[in-house]
């Protein structure tokens, strides 16, 4: 009869949960910034020059490329080959290897966290599925690949994150200082993960997220910009924990 393949079988929940993740998925990607205007720069790494005459009529000069993570001009950029976007080194989570330069063969393949096989983050999903939440480290694997889509992903919301990525300077801002009794940004947050283990607990880390939003909320008040900021990007953090940490109850991180 030949060689008979059999389908896994996966229950009707499962089966729910990975086509809502797909769609889910795909919106979120379908939101983030546009980057229409980066799409026409072939080179990954731009070379730009800082000094442009303002009354020259040239169009033969580069135009200026951001990162997409902290909105900021630099001389070099990586490229992510799909999806066009540009990062600073230090900006993508993880770090770009300082290796990857113009000469690397391995940057003509080089995608951001972002771009990842949609496949290998269901698989991360998977695993922590089959996790107690008790048992979130975040020197687990899957763990820590979720957390740097996570914030990759509160990052490139840019003009929302970049109020946020630093706490308001204390001599400017003193009052924000006698409102707010635990000031933390997503800057803190990102170096703690990245360079330090003062993240054990994957709950506490996630914590540290939802309290730069709530911070924010609570110093401003409703209808003014930075406030909704706060709000836009506590919605797309809150969305992501559904679709990849739905045994996590939101409700916890509100808890100090």
């Amino acid at each position: 009869f030949g060689n008979i393949t059999s389908t896994p079988i996966v229950s009707l929940p499962e089966y729910k949960t990975m086509v809502n993740f797909n769609n889910d998925h795909q919106d979120l990607q379908n939101n983030l910034p546009s980057l229409s205007t980066m799409t026409q720069v072939k080179t990954e790494i731009v070379d730009n020059k800082m000094n442009v005459d303002s009354d020259s009529d040239s169009s033969e000069y580069e135009p200026l490329v951001y990162c997409s993570c902290c909105n900021q001009w630099s001389e070099k950029l990586i490229n992510c080959i799909h999806c066009k976007r540009f990062y600073h080194y230090d900006c993508h989570i993880p770090s770009i290897d300082q290796e990857l330069t113009p000469n690397n063969p391995l940057i003509k393949t080089w995608k951001c966290i972002l771009c990842h096989d949609i496949s290998g983050i269901r698989l991360h999903v998977n695993v922590l599925l089959k996790k107690d939440v008790t048992a979130y480290f975040v020197s687990g694997h899957s763990e820590q690949r979720i957390i740097e889509y996570i914030l990759m992903v509160l990052y490139c919301q840019n003009g929302d994150s970049e109020h946020y990525r630093e706490c308001l300077d204390r001599e400017l801002y003193p009052r924000y200082y006698e409102i707010v009794s635990d000031p933390i940004s997503l800057n803190d947050i990102k170096w703690r993960f990245e360079y330090t283990t003062s993240y054990v607990s994957f709950i506490q880390l996630l914590k540290d997220i939802n309290k730069v939003f709530t911070n924010g909320m609570f110093y401003y008040t409703e209808g003014d910009p930075y406030h909704e900021s706060a709000r836009q990007l506590q919605n797309t953090f809150f969305r992501m924990l559904r679709i990849w940490l739905p045994k996590i109850d939101i409700t916890i991180l509100q808890n100090p």
